[in-house]
């Protein structure tokens, strides 16, 4: 095994399993009913000497929907993948090194840990243990519920930078299509329609017939 994977299972694995993620890969998964998933992904930096070992540790919070308008855009649907990536999230972040295992170039904050060595990994290891626990598996099970996420995409004190959806009618869109039809989604679908977004409007339309539950039969 690498050194980083030797780590995520020596000191990561035994903190996040039970809190019910899900390892595959460097990625660990804690998923929803509502289609949403949290993600911890563990990004492999290169650093000289090869001896160090260096990371990013990416979080993100996906939603489905969103996942979905995007690759609908940019691949066939042939080749959507089955489980999401760091790169489908609705919000993500980075967690930061603390400075006793940042890989530094210049006197800014940096987001590379690294490790050279097994105190050094041990240290990385218990600095991930405390914040998981403390601040990262708490805040992401809370992002997992949908009034959450909501509130995240009205909230100007997040950076435009970290929410990847318009804080407009298609992030509304996006956060409650799949939860069927309201209020709230009806004026935001009016406003797609009065933007002239008819690519958008079609899809969404399209999404919630095929998300809602049908009406019974009658007998």
């Amino acid at each position: 095994m690498k050194p980083l994977d030797v780590m995520l299972a020596e000191f990561v694995t035994p903190v996040l399993r039970p809190a019910r993620f899900r390892k595959t890969g460097r990625t660990y998964r804690l998923a929803a009913k509502n289609g949403s998933q949290a993600l911890i992904t563990f990004q492999h930096y290169a650093l000289s000497p090869l001896s160090r070992t260096g990371f990013i540790v990416n979080v993100g919070v996906v939603v489905e929907a969103l996942r979905a308008w995007m690759h609908n855009r940019i691949t066939p649907s042939s080749s959507y993948p089955s489980q999401p990536s760091i790169h489908d999230s609705f919000w993500h972040d980075v967690i930061w090194a603390p400075d006793d295992v940042a890989h530094r170039i210049d006197k800014y904050r940096s987001e590379v840990w690294y490790f050279d060595n097994a105190e050094g990994a041990a240290r990385c290891g218990r600095h991930l243990t405390r914040i998981f626990t403390e601040e990262t598996v708490p805040f992401l099970t809370g992002m997992l519920d949908r009034g959450e996420q909501l509130r995240v995409l009205h909230d100007p004190s997040i950076p435009q930078a970290r929410v990847r959806v318009g804080r407009n009618y298609a992030g509304e869109t996006l956060l409650r299509v799949d939860d069927g039809p309201s209020a709230e989604l009806d004026t935001a679908l009016a406003e797609a329609e009065r933007q002239g977004d008819d690519e958008f409007l079609s899809w969404a339309r399209t999404r919630l017939d095929f998300t809602s539950p049908s009406p019974p039969r009658a007998r």
